[in-house]
């Protein structure tokens, strides 16, 4: 700030051109700017000649008591000062003090009339004051000086500290420098915009602004980013450098798959020099024809990044995408969002919008009025954080952008005067394995039927893959699906009738049919096996042997060794969920119904999944999806082992002799499991669900197709193709 005079002249032209100078232009402002310099010193040249002439006078006088004078030299007669009536007179910087306090007092109240400046009227300074604080709505101020400086016989100079207040109650400091001018006998205050801040020129002006930080990441096992910042390019056209917008529109809907009139209508009603944005799209989807887009006059393409997920379909219904906000989240959350911001739109991204998004920070920045003059901008990365990486599992396909966020300390922006940094979202930890999540994905494009594939790890219940079909679908028919279980619930009965004491070896009639109070039941297929053992009836899946079986249990039996199964529990995922109902059956018919899987019985495939995991281990193990440092789930609850090792034989021996053959040669070792033919609906014969549950190794699965009839020759196939992608 403490420039020349001569230097800054030529930024008061307007004054000076207001006096009769002429036109304002930068010739004008430069002559008049050296005439600040030489302008006080003929002021103080004439004073001196006064001072003489007067002198002259009083020695022709005989009186020895000079007459009363409003002006006299310092000492060093280098400057006038005013004479105080009662005291000494003051020295040029006790003068100029003066001068600068009443400035001071006027300055803190934003209000300038009253005031004579250097080289503008008050209403100007007045004008300026104004536009360069609109911006910051309602505020205060207090302004403190340092003590003047003399540059020299007819300049001073005192650094400023302004303290602002804004409504919200937000304070920030601001540093400025006044310029003081000996103008004939008296200071005068040079008014400059940089008083208020050092930094400012004619015509900036201070701009309040929201800083976001950057969207936290959704993560996985081994910390991969399901959900991350990834590489995109953003499409947008000029209209005015399009030439015929008809045929820009059909060569850019061609190449990106978009109806032209549907890029035309978005172009059409926009200012024609202005970005129109048009898509969004995957940088490797854009790179095979990015030469074809760029070739065409008016598109123009932005490289940027988006919170995305590795693919389009990969986890949506679970994970969920984002997108500017809806008038809906604005309304949840008007103190997050403005419109235009960036938010979870479904699944987990919107629960945990806040979390993810962080608190928005605000700068005070100067809006220059020329902005090739300021200066460049330079960037302040943060630390390197494995978390933030998109790719942490797959280097070799993922890209590592810099992040980067402006901190207290070093804004991003020099322009920034103030920066209130904003909060860092917190990355969302899921237990989900990305590997396996792709698996249960290509496994379910076996049907076009809408389907789930579940994964648990037995050992420790986390949820690794909540897949659903077709192409990911919308809805999390995996998480919140409710569906009967129909035969897969044998399993529950079977355990239930051996805590009962009846062994696999046991003998149970498989009729055809089973009248029961009237109502008849029927094995899925028609078929009769006799006399046979517990373990023949849970291999073949028959639905009437299973009726007999469970006359040795009562009717409270079903729900509550159910629950020994984790159905109908209550889990602590971090986002809704169904674990299933079994109803305490009401009389025979519901009890026969229930036994084997019917009746009001209701599933998830997540439920029916923790189901075959709790079979697996011989403990149940609450499922896990969000994992939360230092949260503490409910304690493991172990099953009989005798019982849950003749379960697991039974199981087994589904795949070897029975209806889960489908999985006898999957590849990564054996596979146990059971399969599920549900009945629905009122159609005659009822339409059917297939299920296939079961595990290999220390993986539960639970496969499920609505719609899809016999679960040996649907469902099994599909938990075959799954376990294979996972060997491969």
């Amino acid at each position: 700030m403490n420039q020349p005079m001569n230097q800054r002249g030529n930024q008061h032209g307007d004054q000076w051109g207001s006096q009769g100078v002429g036109n304002r232009d930068e010739t004008v402002y430069a002559d008049w700017g050296a005439l600040r310099i030489i302008g006080p010193l003929v002021a103080v040249l004439v004073v001196l000649g006064v001072a003489g002439f007067v002198g002259f006078g009083l020695l022709q006088s005989d009186t020895d008591e000079a007459s009363s004078t409003e002006q006299a030299l310092d000492p060093d007669n280098n400057a006038v000062s005013e004479l105080d009536s009662d005291g000494p007179p003051l020295d040029p910087q006790q003068a100029a003090e003066v001068v600068l306090a009443d400035f001071v007092d006027h300055l803190q109240r934003g209000r300038f009339d009253g005031l004579t400046f250097a080289f503008s009227e008050p209403a100007e300074a007045q004008t300026d004051y104004e536009s360069i604080t609109a911006n910051l709505g309602q505020f205060s101020t207090t302004v403190s000086a340092e003590p003047v400086m003399l540059v020299d016989a007819a300049n001073a100079t005192a650094p400023l500290t302004t303290s602002w207040t804004l409504e919200d109650g937000v304070q920030f400091d601001t540093a400025g420098e006044v310029d003081l001018v000996l103008i004939g006998t008296e200071w005068q205050v040079d008014w400059e915009p940089a008083i208020v801040e050092l930094s400012l020129d004619p015509g900036d002006s201070f701009v309040r602004e929201r800083v976001l930080p950057p969207r936290a990441a959704i993560l996985g096992a081994g910390d991969f980013a399901l959900v991350g910042n990834r590489p995109v390019v953003n499409v947008g056209v000029i209209p005015r450098q399009a030439g015929q917008i008809a045929g820009l529109s059909e060569n850019l809907g061609r190449l990106l798959g978009i109806e032209p009139g549907e890029i035309q209508a978005t172009i059409a009603p926009l200012p024609s020099d202005s970005t129109v944005p048009i898509t969004t799209r995957r940088t490797d989807q854009i790179d095979p024809i990015r030469g074809q887009l760029t070739a065409i006059p008016g598109v123009v393409l932005e490289d940027s990044t988006f919170p995305l997920a590795p693919g389009d379909n990969f986890g949506r219904a679970l994970l969920g995408r984002s997108d500017e906000v809806t008038a809906e989240i604005l309304e949840e959350s008007p103190e997050l969002y403005i419109p235009g911001d960036i938010a979870g739109r479904s699944g987990l991204q919107r629960l945990y919008n806040e979390r993810l998004n962080g608190v928005p920070g605000f700068q005070i920045r100067v809006d220059r009025r020329f902005p090739s003059a300021a200066p460049p901008v330079t960037t302040v990365p943060l630390n390197p954080d494995d978390n933030q990486n998109p790719d942490a599992q797959n280097p070799e396909d993922g890209q590592n952008p810099e992040s980067e966020t402006p901190t207290e300390d070093q804004p991003l922006d020099p322009d920034v005067v103030f920066l209130s940094p904003p909060v860092q979202g917190t990355s969302l930890n899921l237990t989900i394995d990305a590997r396996f999540q792709s698996a249960a994905e290509s496994a379910l494009r076996q049907t076009e039927l809408p389907s789930a594939l579940v994964a648990v790890q037995v050992s420790t219940g986390h949820i690794l893959a909540l897949a659903n079909g077709p192409d990911g679908a919308v809805n999390n028919f995996a998480l919140t699906g409710q569906y009967p279980p129909g035969s897969i619930f044998k399993t529950v009965t079977a355990y239930a009738a051996l805590e009962k004491g009846v062994r696999v070896s046991d003998r149970v009639e498989c009729p055809e049919t089973l009248n029961v109070n009237g109502r008849e039941f029927r094995n899925a297929e028609g078929e009769a096996l006799g006399n046979i053992g517990v373990q023949r009836a849970y291999v073949q899946s028959c639905n009437t042997a299973f009726i007999n079986l469970a006359e040795v249990l009562d009717p409270s039996d079903f729900p509550n060794t159910a629950a020994k199964f984790g159905i109908g529990r209550e889990y602590q995922l971090g986002t809704s969920s169904f674990s299933g109902n079994v109803p305490t059956p009401g009389g025979p018919v519901d009890k026969a119904a229930t036994s084997f899987g019917q009746g009001q019985i209701l599933v998830s495939p997540l439920s029916a999944a923790v189901m075959a995991a709790t079979a697996a281990g011989g403990t149940y193990r609450p499922p896990v999806l969000v994992k939360e440092p230092g949260a503490e789930l409910p304690a493991d609850e172990p099953l009989d082992s005798g019982l849950a090792a003749d379960l697991r034989q039974m199981m087994r021996a589904v795949v070897t002799n029975g209806t889960g053959r489908a999985v006898a040669g999957a590849q990564g070792g054996q596979v146990s499991g059971k399969t599920g033919t549900a009945e629905f609906g009122n159609d005659n014969p009822p339409k059917a669900h297939a299920w296939f549950v079961g595990f290999q190794g220390d993986v539960a699965f639970a496969v499920f197709v609505e719609g899809g009839e016999f679960g040996g020759s649907t469902a099994a196939p599909i938990a075959n193709s799954f376990l294979g992608q996972l060997a491969g």
